[in-house]
């Protein structure tokens, strides 16, 4: 995964708008558009991730998106109905 972090989001007036910038090092980051393109072509060329940065990756991924088990549906399902419930509930 590459982020493009250029100069125009590094403002300091931004950093409360910025997800994941405490697991920066667990990716290529560009700091501007002449950076962007070398490093997509090394990762086009070297692919590999060490599996200590992909356990981290796997966390974070976990944390803020699902869990990687596969159980995904049967866990958000519930949780969508409910709120859907819910919010049928509030309107009638």
């Amino acid at each position: 995964m590459i982020i493009p972090y250029f100069k125009e989001i590094q403002h300091p007036k931004f950093v409360d708008y910025l997800s994941f910038i405490e697991a920066f090092a667990l990716f290529d980051i560009a700091g501007n558009t002449n950076e962007l393109k070398p490093i997509i072509l090394k990762r086009l060329d070297d692919n590999i991730i060490s599996k200590e940065i992909m356990a981290k990756r796997k966390m974070l991924f976990e944390k803020y998106v699902s869990s990687t088990d596969g159980d995904a549906t049967k866990k958000h399902v519930p949780l969508i109905k409910k709120l859907l419930t819910n919010r049928i509930e509030t309107i009638y």
